[in-house]
């Protein structure tokens, strides 16, 4: 049976920024070349990817190639880690923070995107997979050394391609990435929003071992407040930024989605980082990008040194 093709359609939800994380996902059965996962047997060879491509929007990723005046500004520091949105809506935050990364790390070699579970489908605390990206014809291989660590690092810990095919946490980001760190590697991971404190701790563990090698950076894909009018939205968005400030661990790991939806993997940095500062690059909010004041999304992006 031809496994399911995954097809996304642009909705006002995504390009107006109505609360909403990402384009609206339809799965249905295609007799065509599968573009999300698939697999191509020859005689000696097998070829599997996910298509990253997806769940790039090419008009929202055109009008994001100006620079903010933010980056002009932005003082560089030895930067270890980051948050940076994955609603595609706000694809200029998308690309100013990567265009940062490249400009003040221009040594790594290796970024680990830590995505929430948005489809609550992992039935473990972590999931990764190995599995290439492939963005406009070219690959973005795994890291499988840090993959093999965080396998042995982390008890409830699963591997389970299908997860990705459809989670934006990752996939959103990948087109930027590549613009602007051509040549990194990634490890892709999903923390399910139910953590216990085990694996927690072993995740955090696991995230400072491998920021012992200088050219690891480590990428919290995050939207921040949701589904609020935009007045109280941007109050949970100044508690948010008190909490980065103060590298406030417990704030996150009690956060729902009024002001985040990846506060564990914040949480986990957070601990891995140990003692930092927090440095907002930019701030906003859906109903900036023509979206409801009503029912809105905030964003923030920003690096830990």
């Amino acid at each position: 049976m031809t496994p399911p093709r995954i097809i996304l359609t642009i909705t006002a939800c995504a390009l107006l920024g109505a609360g909403c994380s990402y384009p609206e996902e339809r799965v249905t059965r295609s007799t065509q070349p599968v573009t999300s996962v698939w697999a191509q047997s020859a005689s000696t060879t097998t070829t599997s990817f996910i298509d990253a491509d997806v769940f790039a929007i090419q008009e929202l990723m055109a009008a994001a190639a100006q620079p903010l005046p933010e980056e002009a500004v932005f003082v560089c520091k030895k930067y270890r880690a980051g948050i940076v949105n994955h609603h595609a809506l706000a694809s200029d935050l998308l690309a100013a923070f990567f265009r940062t990364l490249k400009r003040c790390r221009p040594d790594v070699k290796t970024v680990i995107i830590l995505s929430p579970d948005h489809f609550g489908q992992a039935s473990a605390a972590v999931t990764t997979h190995r599995l290439p990206y492939r963005v406009s014809g070219r690959d973005i291989e795994v890291d499988e050394h840090s993959a093999d660590r965080l396998k042995g690092a982390v008890t409830s810990h699963q591997e389970q391609a299908s997860l990705f095919t459809r989670e934006h946490g990752i996939g959103a980001l990948l087109p930027f990435l590549t613009d602007s760190v051509p040549d990194a590697r990634i490890v892709p991971v999903i923390i399910r929003s139910q953590i216990d404190e085990v694996s927690r701790a072993e995740v955090s563990a696991w995230l400072k071992n491998e920021l012992k090698n200088p050219a690891t950076f480590v990428v919290i894909s995050s939207d921040m407040s949701h589904y609020l009018a935009a007045d109280i939205a941007w109050r949970k968005q100044a508690e948010d930024n008190r909490a980065l400030q103060n590298s406030d661990v417990d704030f996150f790991i009690a956060a729902k989605d009024d002001h985040t939806d990846n506060g564990e993997s914040i949480a986990a940095v957070l601990r891995a980082l140990g003692k930092t500062k927090w440095t907002l690059l930019r701030e906003s909010i859906s109903s900036d990008y023509a979206g409801s004041p009503g029912f809105t999304t905030t964003y923030a992006i920003g690096f830990w040194d």
